[in-house]
């Protein structure tokens, strides 16, 4: 069974902590915390713009990782697809609840890409003739992208509409191509044989980029205006990753946290923006310490820690929630946009 994960490679999420009990906070105070019991790691990746927060969560005995909702009144449930085997992760969620994500088959042991709607309805995504399929990302009006296998090592690209119908794309000469959002206008970002980012329009046009001087190009997130973030190595087998931010005009600037009351960063990762164009992600100073940041349309930035160890933001709401996980604590956070804003 091919599976496929996003993943977050700042050094410092090398070490976990081993166990973590439950929590349970009160949705009006700044962090909100919260796991499963004999959970292994929580890990949200998105947050609704109503406030639903999806992601996975690893047991042990057997190994599995499980698909998870966090609804807005703060309820907390795992939604593995019927029938999952081994793992069912929720990558995106829409305005009004409707999930995407990818799961493992029981009956026949392939990978299948879902869609769950608001009333808890599963229905299976799978381009025809593909080995496996994964939903990584889903608009407010029902419109889904990912990815699918060749069969022959490779995979392409696939938009989903919401009759059902799949078109799938790939641009000319590339081998991998790893979609990971599509925004309100149907607009549709990722990386290209790990090392380009991409943008597909509406209309099907693809535009390909890259940081220049650049030897690796992954893009994280892409808002409703079509600005795009990601992350940049300078060359093959650098350890320190760099952001970057491309506006709608295709101009491209990077960056990594420093300025006042923040840490100075040797490795910056970010993992998502929202439509105001606050970016959030984490990031290793060069004391070796790592910790969460945003990054204001300004330019400036925000260094975020919690008590109790080392957090990092994975995804920013349009009201500026922020989602991520603790490292030390195996548990999920939100973080209200008052605290980080210091209002």
């Amino acid at each position: 069974m091919s599976i496929r994960r996003k993943s977050l490679s700042c050094a410092f999420l090398l070490t976990l902590a081993a166990t973590a009990a439950a929590t349970n906070a009160e949705a009006k105070k700044a962090w909100v915390f919260f796991s499963f019991t004999g959970a292994n790691l929580a890990q949200p990746v998105a947050i609704s713009g109503h406030n639903h927060i999806v992601g996975s969560w690893v047991s042990y005995s057997p190994y599995q990782i499980h698909a998870f909702v966090r609804t807005p009144d703060g309820q907390v449930t795992t939604i593995d697809p019927p029938g999952t085997v081994q793992v069912a992760t929720a990558m995106s969620v829409a305005l009004d609840g409707t999930i995407g994500g990818y799961y493992g088959k029981s009956s026949d042991n392939l990978v299948h890409g879902f869609i769950r709607d608001p009333a808890g309805n599963y229905q299976d995504v799978d381009v025809p003739g593909s080995s496996a399929t994964s939903v990584m990302a889903i608009n407010d009006a029902g419109f889904a992208t990912g990815s699918w296998d060749d069969g022959a090592g490779g995979s392409r690209g696939f938009v989903r509409r919401p009759d059902g119908s799949i078109v799938s794309f790939a641009p000319p000469g590339s081998t991998l191509v790893n979609p990971v959002a599509i925004n309100n206008k149907q607009q549709i970002a990722g990386t290209l044989d790990g090392s380009h980012g991409f943008l597909r329009q509406r209309n099907g046009t693809i535009t390909t980029f890259n940081v220049a001087g650049a030897a690796l190009t992954t893009v994280s997130g892409m808002n409703d205006a079509g600005v795009i973030v990601g992350n940049y190595q300078a060359h093959q087998g650098d350890l320190n990753s760099h952001g970057f931010l491309r506006a709608t005009d295709g101009t491209i600037a990077t960056f990594d946290v420093s300025g006042a009351g923040v840490a100075t960063a040797q490795s910056t990762l970010p993992t998502g923006i929202n439509y105001l164009g606050e970016i959030v992600g984490c990031y290793v100073d060069t004391s070796n310490a790592g910790h969460s940041f945003v990054r204001e349309p300004d330019g400036s930035f925000k260094q975020l820690d919690a008590s109790g160890g080392l957090v990092c933001a994975t995804a920013i709401g349009a009201d500026g929630k922020i989602v991520g996980f603790s490292v030390n604590a195996n548990t999920a956070f939100r973080l209200n946009r008052k605290e980080w804003k210091g209002e």
